[in-house]
């Protein structure tokens, strides 16, 4: 976090949290609402296209103990609401595995497929998803503990066959250590 963020809390520490103000898309967009929605309007109005509000946001955003997701904005916790996931996970320009607040993600501990071919990733930076537009590179490096791509698997087999495989994330400069592949 930043020090300025974290001498406001020093400060002032009894300032309440917020919730209801600011969202995550599916997309990896950070949307914010001049007054409390009860649930996210992911509209064009509210998407925060400042860079230099989206890096800040990105730097000061954790988790708390209970595993809610919030953006630390100086003494005041604002309180997170996901439209998907805590992360969106994209494959940078050299195709790494990243989250939106540029975190590379370096392990993976499961990967889970839902029905509906999303692909959310845990890892030890928390739970995400992986970004619609980088899905297709992302499987074709996706391989099974015997070198198979995940792809051909998936053309040849059930998808509910993947539980329990163990799968590897090789591209040109990235390895991702073993990981679980469910099914659900």
């Amino acid at each position: 976090m930043d020090e300025l963020v974290l001498q406001g809390q020093q400060k002032w520490p009894n300032v309440p949290h917020a919730y209801g103000y600011l969202a995550l898309s599916a997309q990896g967009n950070w949307h914010i609402y001049a007054t409390q929605h009860a649930a996210p309007d992911f509209s064009a109005q509210s998407k925060v296209t400042s860079p230099a509000l989206q890096q800040f946001i990105a730097r000061n955003y954790a988790v708390d103990a209970r595993g809610c997701w919030y953006f630390q904005n100086g003494p005041q916790r604002v309180y997170v609401m996901l439209e998907k996931a805590p992360l969106v996970l994209h494959l940078n320009a050299h195709l790494q595995l990243c989250s939106q607040t540029q975190t590379t993600i370096d392990a993976i501990s499961a990967w889970y497929l839902t029905e509906s071919g999303e692909l959310y990733a845990h890892s030890p930076a928390g739970c995400g998803i992986v970004i619609g537009r980088d899905l297709p590179a992302l499987a074709e490096g996706l391989h099974l503990a015997d070198d198979s791509c995940l792809l051909d698997y998936l053309e040849r087999h059930d998808p509910h066959e993947l539980h329990g495989l163990t799968l590897l994330y090789h591209s040109a400069n990235q390895e991702i250590p073993q990981s679980a592949m469910v099914y659900y």
